[in-house]
């Protein structure tokens, strides 16, 4: 998950926005949906691995699952990439490690600001960037257009984060279509120059989200 646990259990659909799994083992198992957006991979034994961003769109899918050495520790990419290290260390900017355990490998070093996890040998894990905080930027693919900037004399009431009440939104039922060719269907909160806003459940109380329309291919409203 994006907050760093991990949930065993066994995957029976992946949809655009939320994946069915099934809970628990023997005859005391249950189905439930976990939202796309509040994963950050999906590890299947057999098929490979599907890693998700912040708005639930798969950026990463693999053919092979990988294994890895038991005395290894694991360094898990913002961008899905998962790797074997040995020797690891850190400083408060940068992850050095090495790639082989008897020093024939590559001697890597890393921003911090890239790596999203590191699980040791031991079990324990170390979160070095909150994927669920919306103040980091996710790395958007060299392939994808780069974000436009937001010009600073930018009127205040465009593209800011709406204020949730108890009162019943009225916000409109949109498909966003983004340039990746995911599908998003959401509630349209307000539309700006350069990022729209939306709601992922027609709820007052709903956490609002923030896209930039450079992500974004057409907004179909339904």
């Amino acid at each position: 998950m994006r907050d760093g646990t991990i949930k065993q259990v066994r995957i029976v659909q992946t949809s655009l926005d939320r994946t069915l799994v099934i809970e628990g083992n023997g005859r005391h198992t249950n189905e439930a949906y976990l939202e796309n957006h509040d994963i950050y991979m999906l590890k299947f034994r057999t098929r490979g691995n599907v890693v998700f961003n912040e708005h639930g769109e798969r950026i990463l899918s693999t053919s092979q699952s990988q294994k890895f050495a038991k005395d290894a520790s694991v360094v898990y990419y913002r961008d899905g990439r998962e790797v074997e290290a040995y020797n690891l260390r850190m400083d408060q900017h940068v992850v050095y490690y090495e790639t082989d355990k008897k020093g024939r490998g590559q001697s890597v070093s890393e921003p911090r600001s890239d790596i999203f996890m590191v699980c040791y040998p031991d079990g324990t894990r170390d979160i070095l960037v909150d994927l669920q905080n919306s103040n980091w930027l996710w790395r958007q693919p060299q392939t994808e257009t780069p974000p436009v900037p937001v010009p600073a004399q930018q009127p205040e009431t465009e593209d800011k984060e709406e204020e949730t009440s108890d009162t019943p939104t009225t916000n409109q039922r949109v498909t966003i279509i983004t340039r990746t060719g995911g599908k998003l269907h959401v509630w349209l909160v307000s539309e700006g120059k350069q990022m729209i806003s939306y709601k992922k459940e027609n709820s007052a109380k709903a956490p609002v989200f923030k896209m930039s329309r450079s992500r974004i291919k057409a907004i179909k409203r339904n």
